[in-house]
C-alpha cells in the first residue's frame, strides 16, 4: 500500500455536451503543503490559464495520477454514481493508497451507505475512505479537481475544432443552446458526445415535433 493520500474529483457532471472526467491524484503526506503553497485549490476558483499552469506541477509531485472519461452516451444509459463508483473501486484496488478522499458523489444522507458499498467490494484493502464536499478541505482533492477540469477542457476543444464552437457545453450558455438547435434541425438526431436525456435536448426535440405537427 502506498503511504499517500489520494484525492478524487470530477469535472463535467452538468454540461450537456462533452464528457465527464473523473480524476485521482495520489500525494505523499510530505508534499501536501507544497501543493497548498503552489496555489492548488478547487478548479472552480482558478482561471483556465492558472489551472493549466498548475497541471504539470501537480502531476510531477504526484505519487500517481489517473483519469477516466465518461462519454455522454454511457452516462445516458445508467447512473453516474454507479459508473463513478466502479472506477473508484478499480483505482483503489490498483493503487492501494492509505487514504482516499472523494468529493461527494451523492447527497450527504446517502454517503455512509455508499462508502460501505465501496469498502465491501475491497475486502483486502485496509485503507480509509472518506467522502464529503472536499475540494476546499484537502489539496489532494483540489489537485484532482484541477486535473479533471484541464482534461475536460482539452476534450471540449477537440470537439469544437471538429464540429464548431458550442462554447463549453453548459445548458446555461446561449451558444451551446443555439449549436444544439441548429444541429438537431439539420440532422434530426444527436451525436454520441451529447447528453440526450438532458432537458435541453428534450426541449429542442419537443419544439421540433411541434413544428412538424403544425406543418402537417
Amino acid at each position: 500500500m502506498f503511504d499517500c493520500i489520494a484525492g478524487v474529483d470530477e469535472a463535467g457532471r452538468g454540461p450537456v455536451i462533452g464528457p465527464m472526467v473523473l480524476a485521482i491524484v495520489g500525494v505523499a503526506p510530505k508534499d501536501v503543503a507544497g501543493l497548498r503553497v503552489a496555489g492548488v485549490r478547487d478548479s472552480k476558483r482558478l482561471t483556465r490559464v492558472r489551472r493549466e499552469s498548475l497541471m504539470d506541477r501537480i502531476t510531477e509531485r504526484a505519487r500517481f495520477w489517473d483519469a477516466f472519461f465518461f462519454l455522454p452516451a454511457a452516462m445516458d444509459r445508467t447512473s453516474l454514481t454507479v459508473l463513478t463508483v466502479d472506477v473508484l473501486v478499480a483505482w483503489i484496488d490498483r493503487y492501494r493508497p492509505a487514504t482516499v478522499l472523494v468529493d461527494a458523489l451523492t447527497t450527504p444522507v446517502a454517503i455512509p451507505a455508499l462508502v460501505r458499498s465501496v469498502c465491501r467490494r475491497l475486502p483486502d484493502w485496509t485503507g480509509r475512505l472518506r467522502m464529503w464536499p472536499a475540494a476546499e478541505r484537502h489539496p489532494a482533492v483540489a489537485a484532482a479537481s484541477v486535473v479533471a477540469k484541464v482534461l475536460r477542457d482539452e476534450a471540449v476543444r477537440w470537439l469544437r475544432d471538429r464540429y464548431g464552437d458550442f462554447g463549453w457545453g453548459y445548458p446555461s450558455e446561449a451558444r451551446t443552446r443555439q449549436f444544439l438547435e441548429e444541429w438537431y434541425r439539420r440532422y434530426g438526431r444527436w451525436p454520441v458526445w451529447v447528453r440526450t436525456k438532458w432537458q435541453t435536448c428534450r426541449r429542442i426535440e419537443g419544439a421540433g415535433d411541434t413544428k412538424v405537427g403544425m406543418e402537417e
